[in-house]
C-alpha cells in the first residue's frame, strides 16, 4: 500500500482489525500504539516522523540493517525468478541447497544437515518433534523428560512457551506435561548472592535446592534414562549424595542436546 494515509487513521484502523502479540488488547483498543513507516540504516521512522534507533534489531533479526542494496537486489531478482516453493515430497530449489551448504561450512564439524523454519518458535517445536522421534527410532520412546530454567525465553507457540519458563506465558494455556522447569541461574535476582564472588555458588545452591523440592523430586529419582537439560552446562551434581554423584552419570542425560555417556565429565572424578 503506497497511498498516504494519516497516523490517526491507521492507528484506527490497527485497534480495530490487529491482534498483536505481547499486548494488552484492552489497553490497546483504548490508547493505540506506534505505527512504524519506514527504515534506514539502523534507524526507524515512524508514521509522525520521529527518527529512532532501532535496538530491537526489528525482533532481534535485522542485525544487517536496513538498507543492504544486496539484500534488496537478492529478494527482488528471487521473486521475479521463484517466489514461492516448499520443500516438502522431496522437493528442493538452488537457493535453498545452497544456503544449507553454507551454513554447514560455518558449524561445527557434527552439523552437517539444516531445517529451515521461520521463526525461533517454530525452530524449537521442530526440534522437540525430532528429539522425539529419534529417541523412537532409537528404542527409547521414554525419553522425553525436558528439564528447563525459569525465566528462559524459547518462543511463543505452545510448545516453546513450554519449554520457556515464563509464568504468565504458562497461566494461559495447558502446557507439556513433560516439561519442568528448575530455578534459574541468577544468584542476585534470587537474592542468594551478595557479592560477584558469591554468584557461582549462590546459583548452584538454587538449582541445587530446586532439584531437590518434592514436586521435581521424580526428575532424578524416577526418570527414565536421558533426560535435555536446556541452557545447562555438564557436570552438575545431585545433592541427595553430597555432591559426589554425577546426574549425567547416574541417568546419561541428554545435556545440551547431545548423549553423554556414563562416568563422563563429572566433576571430581578422574575416570
Amino acid at each position: 500500500m503506497n497511498m498516504t494515509v494519516d497516523t490517526s487513521t491507521l492507528r484506527q484502523l490497527d485497534q480495530a482489525h490487529h491482534l498483536h502479540p505481547f499486548t494488552d488488547l484492552q489497553d490497546y483498543s483504548e490508547h493505540g500504539g506506534r505505527i512504524m513507516s519506514r527504515a534506514e540504516h539502523i534507524y526507524i521512522y515512524d508514521s509522525d516522523g520521529h527518527r529512532m534507533l532501532d535496538g530491537m534489531s526489528g525482533l532481534w533479526c535485522c542485525n544487517l540493517g536496513y538498507s543492504q542494496k544486496g539484500i534488496i537486489e537478492a529478494i527482488y531478482s528471487q521473486l521475479q525468478e521463484l517466489p514461492y516453493y516448499n520443500n516438502f515430497f522431496q522437493c528442493s530449489n538452488q537457493p535453498a541447497a545452497e544456503l544449507a551448504r553454507a551454513l554447514v561450512e560455518v558449524t561445527p564439524a557434527h552439523f552437517n544437515h539444516v531445517f529451515f523454519t521461520n521463526s525461533g518458535s517454530e525452530a524449537n517445536d521442530t526440534n522437540l518433534r525430532l528429539a522425539h522421534r529419534y529417541y523412537q527410532l532409537q528404542g527409547k520412546p521414554e525419553k522425553k523428560l525436558i528439564i528447563s530454567r525459569k525465566n528462559a525465553y524459547h518462543g511463543s507457540t505452545i510448545a516453546a512457551a513450554s519449554l520457556g519458563g515464563m509464568g504468565p506465558m504458562h497461566k494461559q494455556t495447558n502446557g507439556l506435561d513433560y516439561v519442568h522447569h528448575i530455578n534459574q541461574p541468577h544468584g542476585f535476582d534470587e537474592g542468594a548472592a551478595e557479592s560477584p564472588e558469591d554468584y557461582p555458588e549462590a546459583c548452584h545452591i538454587a538449582e541445587a535446592t530446586d532439584l531437590d523440592h518434592d514436586k521435581d523430586h521424580h526428575l532424578a529419582e524416577e526418570a527414565p534414562m536421558g533426560l535435555r537439560v536446556d541452557n545447562d552446562e555438564p557436570g552438575h551434581t545431585d545433592s541427595r549424595n553430597g555432591g559426589e554423584e554425577c546426574l549425567e552419570e547416574r541417568r546419561g542425560l541428554t545435556v545440551g542436546g547431545r548423549d553423554r555417556e556414563k562416568k563422563k565429565q563429572c566433576p571430581g572424578r578422574d575416570d
